[in-house]
């Protein structure tokens, strides 16, 4: 992997993180108030007690509110990666297809760990060290189109929501 490849990726990762904060939170069933105020008093770190003293650093981060519309564009590039016609076009250099390297980016972002790794030896029938392979290969294709995406929209100057 070449260094261009590397900072792709490294560019996307938090983009794909934020894709499945906005696409993955859901409200969760019979949980407080009280508790969901507390859990977000501490969050955000707001004062409610006076009397102790909060100068101190904490390893917690403040919360930022996800960017729902960063996630609708990764959303509306993902679905436009596979159109009639290229669905069975080879990316990257290790003979995936496309329609395969959709699969792996949903499994990737919105999966549990070991997803990818389970389809690649159950369905696609290939080894770890090739499904590592396809992983990145497949998230390269997905930040190049997502890179191709911004360009079109900029040129058009329009943005997404537009």
């Amino acid at each position: 992997m070449t260094e261009a490849e590397k900072q792709l990726l490294e560019d996307l990762y938090p983009r794909l993180q934020n894709w499945w904060r906005v696409y993955h939170d859901r409200p969760q069933r019979n949980i407080s108030i009280q508790y969901l105020v507390e859990v977000v008093l501490r969050e955000y770190k707001i004062k409610t007690d006076f009397s102790q003293d909060y100068s101190g650093t904490t390893d917690r981060t403040i919360m930022v509110a996800p960017d729902v519309k960063d996630a609708d564009f990764l959303c509306m590039c993902w679905r436009e990666l596979a159109t009639p016609g290229t669905e069975n076009l080879t990316v990257g250099t290790h003979g995936m297809k496309v329609k395969q390297a959709k699969a792996i980016i949903m499994l990737h972002v919105f999966g549990p760990p070991f997803a990818v790794k389970k389809a690649a030896r159950n369905i696609w029938r290939i080894k770890e060290a090739k499904a590592r392979q396809w992983t990145d290969d497949a998230l390269i294709f997905f930040a190049l189109r997502v890179q191709f995406m911004e360009k079109v929209l900029r040129r058009k100057n329009l943005t997404f929501s537009d």
